[in-house]
């Protein structure tokens, strides 16, 4: 009897987990297949952690996520996977009633207005009420519906990128071109950093938003596409659940954002309980090489290992990389330079999160009635955003308790990263006093600091060109599928969908097939 098709990831974040567990359905299917997942770090999730932490006086449980704490509900990976695991019943919404969204501006938090998606506004009444932006911001916003699309054909790019230059723009660019530079810096930046930590000026909008250059050309104008796809998305919305069965649930509502009743760590931990039987932790992959036949060789190297205990091999037919990108220049050097050089052309930066618990009591008239408050980089501050954790989702913090967690790491503010864990977590603390204007004496009850090294990938102009190059290069390669965060989105659906498409790719290398039900 031949051996099962033996398939090694690396990595064993979001993208790799998903990537596991489609071969762990497609082998408990009945196809003849293993795999060993490898993860370097001592817990597999990559950037989704988390933890429950105690109260140290009333011993109640707080929700403390220490990277993403939700992912986008109207992409369908996460929707996906959540009825896969069976998890539906710990499906959690946002707390819509307290949806609001603040932006620090000249020494106060100033209320978004409602109705936009992202920095575009689709409630022009809410809009001249705002105090955020100065009546000719006001006006800037209202002339993009006014602006005419560019004229591609005049910079030597097209939409296909072929016989011309790939069409992009940087989105600081783009923004200020349509809405003007006042809503770039208080409202398209802030955004952009509190989610990408990213800047603008370099930041490829055809990677990010290619939704954006597709509206201007149809609409005329990203106000009214946004408008519209935003009415197409309520009115889908609506058919879908006349068609749900009524005696059933509707989980998902309309929210736009969601995560779990016991943190975006328990879907990843839902993965790897499906596939614990084939990981290994606390192991770095060195090296692979590719043998005549075609199989790989992996080089591994445990971490609690010395030096003079040496190395060991994995043998493999099929390789599936699934990591940050600098990790993915190391890895593929050996198997293509090309591949090598694409990686290494996706630059990253290091981020951390710092979670605070307070009394509520402490913090006395602090306003705590919404999502968070998002910082500009014309503000001059260390802090990049802040969440009211225990507003936004329910069930983060106990009765009388207040979860709050700031971000700090932008590519222009790397230095912050170079403090101690206390430096950090104190200049977090002071930030969030002097932003949201919390009370002095209000002393946390509980820290938790979370780091991320190189961990935010950087969408810069040319992104989907190196993107593609690896994806071209590694699909006439049998047996190497590359994906993850660094590719196509950041968000966990993404990720989700990137690492399932690896799967398909190396089993359909093999003439091997599996639907993913």
């Amino acid at each position: 009897m031949s051996k099962p098709l033996h398939i090694a990831i690396i990595g064993a974040g979001a993208t790799g987990l998903a990537a596991a567990f489609y071969l762990e359905r497609a082998k408990q299917a009945g196809l003849d297949i293993s795999y060993t997942l490898l993860e370097r770090d001592e817990r597999v999730g990559g950037k989704v952690a988390g933890e429950i932490v105690l109260d140290p006086e009333s011993n109640e449980p707080y929700v403390v996520d220490g990277g993403p704490d939700c992912f986008s509900a109207y992409k369908p990976g996460g929707r996906r996977m959540t009825t896969l695991l069976g998890c539906e019943n710990d499906w959690l919404p946002s707390n819509n009633a307290k949806k609001k969204v603040y932006v620090y501006r000249d020494g106060k938090m100033r209320e978004l207005p409602e109705g936009f998606v992202m920095f575009v506004p689709t409630d022009l009444e809410s809009l001249f009420e705002t105090d955020l932006l100065s009546e000719e911001g006001k006006m800037d916003m209202i002339r993009e519906m006014t602006i005419p699309p560019r004229d591609w054909s005049l910079t030597g790019q097209s939409k296909e990128g072929k016989g011309a230059a790939r069409r992009d723009e940087a989105m600081g660019s783009f923004v200020e071109r349509r809405f003007g530079k006042e809503v770039l810096d208080y409202i398209a930046e802030p955004f952009l950093g509190g989610v990408h930590a990213s800047e603008p000026e370099d930041m490829s909008l055809e990677a990010h938003f290619p939704m954006y250059f597709d509206m201007e050309e149809k609409y005329g104008s990203v106000i009214r596409g946004t408008v519209e796809a935003k009415a197409m998305r309520k009115s889908m919305a609506a058919k879908a659940a006349a068609k749900a069965d009524s005696k059933k649930k509707n989980i998902w509502g309309n929210t736009v954002f969601a995560s779990y009743k016991l943190g975006m760590h328990q879907l990843t931990d839902a993965m790897a309980q499906h596939t614990s039987h084939s990981i290994r932790t606390a192991v770095n992959v060195e090296s692979i090489t590719r043998a005549p036949d075609n199989s790989y060789c992996l080089t591994l190297k445990d971490k609690e290992k010395t030096d003079s205990e040496g190395s060991e091999e994995l043998q493999a037919d099929a390789v599936i990389i699934a990591t940050e990108s600098y990790a993915g220049a190391k890895l593929t050097k050996s198997l293509d330079p090309e591949i090598a050089a694409a990686y290494e052309g996706i630059p990253n930066i290091s981020t951390a999160t710092v979670s605070f618990a307070f009394r509520e009591d402490d913090l006395g008239e602090s306003r705590n009635d919404g999502f968070g408050v998002l910082v500009p980089a014309v503000e001059e501050r260390d802090l990049l955003a802040a969440s009211w954790s225990s507003t936004k989702w329910p069930g983060r913090a106990p009765e009388g308790r207040v979860l709050i967690r700031g971000f700090v790491g932008t590519p222009k503010n790397q230095a912050v990263m170079d403090l101690s864990d206390e430096e950090l977590t104190q200049l977090v603390l002071d930030e969030l006093r002097h932003v949201m204007d919390l009370p002095k004496n209000a002393q946390p009850l509980f820290t938790r600091l979370y780091r991320w090294t190189l961990g935010m990938s950087q969408y810069k102009m040319g992104h989907l060109d190196r993107v593609e190059t690896i994806e071209e290069r590694s699909s006439l390669t049998p047996g190497l599928a590359c994906a993850g965060g660094c590719f196509r989105g950041v968000g966990i659906p993404n990720c989700i969908d990137g690492g399932e498409e690896a799967a398909r790719k190396v089993l359909a290398d093999f003439d091997l097939e599996y639907s993913g039900e």
